[in-house]
């Protein structure tokens, strides 16, 4: 009788102790599904505050660079500088009408645009001007005898041994002003070694 009942004290014991460390278990299993739930939970949301972030900075870009924009108005308020610049370049050009220098023009004839290249002199490799121009008179002067009063991009200093190339010769006229006397010429071939030599111009001191 005595074994009977020692046995289903340890059986009830057994019982007992299995569901506490069932009960324990759930909690612990059910304590890190909540941790768990609630990690994913603060993720999800630092995720949505990035996005949230990143969708702000498109939208602030989309201003900046979009029709209409910031960066649109800065760019074509800076175009407009630039062309304003360069019109006064070009004016202050063509008001210099000193006799006594020699320079000349290029005008290019024909509907087609037409490459021109200048260098210092026959030993130079270097271009000082390469350039395609569009037909009619280019806004360039290349002095060759003395220099400009004023100095613009439009003006530039060459040397009396400058070497010309063009791209048509044919299409290619010079307009040489040297000291108070003007004519045209049309290129005869593809290079020029010395524009003084080629078009026996008078340089004083040479």
């Amino acid at each position: 009788m005595k074994r009977a009942i020692v046995f289903l004290l340890v059986i009830i014991f057994a019982t007992v102790l299995s569901m506490v460390f069932s009960v324990a278990a759930f909690l612990k299993v059910t304590g890190i599904q909540l941790e768990m739930r609630n990690e994913l939970a603060a993720q999800n949301n630092r995720l949505t505050e990035r996005i949230e972030a990143v969708q702000g900075d498109v939208e602030k870009l989309k201003t900046l660079i979009g029709p209409g924009g910031s960066v649109e108005k800065l760019l074509t308020k800076t175009n407009y500088v630039e062309k304003i610049l360069q019109d006064v370049e070009q004016v202050l050009t063509e008001m210099q009408s000193d006799e006594m220098v020699g320079y000349f023009q290029i005008f290019i004839s024909g509907k087609d645009r037409v490459w021109i290249g200048i260098k210092e002199s026959a030993e130079s490799s270097r271009y000082i001007f390469s350039k395609e121009l569009k037909p009619g008179l280019a806004p360039y002067r290349f002095y060759f005898f003395k220099r400009p009063t004023v100095e613009t991009r439009y003006a530039m200093v060459v040397s009396p041994d400058c070497v010309i190339e063009t791209g048509n010769p044919s299409k290619t006229v010079l307009l040489i002003y040297n000291q108070g006397v003007s004519k045209a010429v049309t290129m005869d071939d593809f290079k020029i070694n010395g524009l003084a030599k080629k078009y026996d111009l008078y340089i004083p001191g040479r």
